[in-house]
């Protein structure tokens, strides 16, 4: 029920895209985020989630509850930010269902290029798929962080067919 579309979203002190409190779409169609280029922003390239206390009435839909439903960020390049793609999940229930992130290209942010935080998906619903991304990170440092997960409960496939790289990296490396 929403587009944004080929923008070039650029040094912003905080997020590029802020899809807080309650971006929503339905299952026959989504609120869809493609062909961004987001990069030079503070905080992060794309940052997804919401809480109950942040709802409102999206008309012509039904009042929002403040979760993320049916959003899909695709195709885009997210790249020098402080983070990369940021989702919070930690505020979300169960009803924060099928939002996706697949199909984009991230790499070069600052502290991690994917933080996912307090994202429990359970066998009702599937609140996050991350899948078919290509994910570079700066050269490999002992502090570097590719991808930090807090709290999270991802069944094996909601995270799949990611391509990973940290230049200078090894198999060894934790």
């Amino acid at each position: 029920e929403g587009l944004i579309q080929n923008n070039k979203v650029h040094h912003n002190s905080g997020y590029g895209i802020h899809l807080w409190a309650a971006p929503r779409g339905s299952a026959t169609r989504h609120y869809i985020v493609e062909r961004n280029d987001s990069f030079a922003n503070g905080s992060g390239g794309i940052v997804l989630g919401g809480s109950s206390s942040e709802a409102s009435p999206h008309p012509p839909l039904p009042p929002g509850d403040g979760y993320p439903h049916w959003v899909e960020i695709r195709y885009n390049t997210l790249h020098d930010n402080g983070s990369g793609f940021v989702y919070y999940g930690a505020p979300c229930d169960a009803s924060a269902n099928d939002n996706s992130f697949h199909d984009n290209t991230v790499y070069h942010n600052r502290s991690r290029e994917l933080l996912i935080s307090g994202l429990q998906n359970y066998a009702t619903t599937k609140r996050l798929y991350v899948k078919n991304n290509i994910v570079v990170g700066l050269p490999y440092t002992p502090s570097s962080v590719l991808v930090h997960l807090i709290n999270t409960n991802m069944d094996a496939d909601a995270l799949d067919g990611n391509i990973y790289y940290m230049p200078g990296a090894t198999a060894s490396t934790t």
